[in-house]
């Protein structure tokens, strides 16, 4: 649901010409190997999702349990600023493609979320980039997860992204479960790439990431048992269709 989010709102190489249409709909297929979250596994198999999003003057965002606000909907703008408000919850995907029951690792309570995302774009074409993310989870655990951000570019189309992100105890331990720590929480590389011109019209957007989870008390802790480096891979495939 985050790369659905970044697809529709990043500005990438070789974007379209802006529409300014009020409203839009379109239709994605999702797909990845398996949900992490905050760098701890939460579905060790592969998964899809398939259904429309809704665009309102290029500002509001509907993607199923996420509504996105972007402060500057100018793609061309080097300040972007989105305001969200997001459901977490670490059970099932919604189509499961591989065999996996719930386990230890699906026992969080439903979370809704508030966030801040900044960033600010720089050098040819905006392709650097250097931002902050702030999280408040209101209904559950009341504890703020933050994350800071770095995009370059390193070939036609593909982008390196790193992030570090950091809890306060009431996050490190819905996140990695009893034991957890605040402080420093993971570190997660990747690589993202946009292709925007597949067939029909359509859209491509893939990214490979590696996440480590930070402090041994951390890695030890309920959720994470040990399992405290991850790779996922996860595909966008989006077409415009309103």
């Amino acid at each position: 649901m985050f790369l659905f989010a970044q697809c529709l709102s990043s500005p990438c190489y070789a974007q379209p010409e802006p529409d300014h249409s009020p409203v839009k709909v379109n239709l994605g297929v999702f797909g990845r190997t398996q949900s992490v979250f905050r760098g701890v596994v939460v579905w060790p198999a592969p998964s899809m999702m398939l259904g429309p999003s809704l665009v309102l003057w290029d500002r509001l965002f509907v993607l199923g349990p996420m509504l996105r606000y972007k402060v500057f909907p100018d793609r061309r703008s080097k300040w972007e600023l989105n305001l969200s408000a997001i459901r977490f919850d670490d059970g099932k995907p919604w189509i499961r493609l591989g065999y996996h029951k719930s386990g230890y690792r699906n026992l969080r309570p439903v979370s809704y979320e508030g966030s801040a995302e900044f960033k600010y774009k720089f050098g040819e074409r905006n392709l650097y980039s250097i931002g902050a993310s702030a999280f408040q989870d209101f209904s559950t655990y009341h504890g703020l997860y933050g994350e800071l951000n770095f995009g370059v570019p390193v070939f036609p189309f593909t982008s390196f992204l790193l992030d570090l992100g950091a809890s306060t105890p009431a996050a490190a331990e819905y996140a990695y479960g009893a034991g957890a720590k605040s402080g420093l929480s993971v570190v997660r590389s990747s690589l993202r790439v946009f292709l925007p011109f597949i067939p029909w019209g359509g859209i491509l957007f893939s990214k490979l990431s590696y996440a480590h989870i930070l402090q041994s008390s951390n890695q030890s802790a309920y959720f994470v048992q040990g399992h405290d480096h991850n790779w996922s891979f996860e595909t966008l495939l989006s077409w415009r269709i309103y």
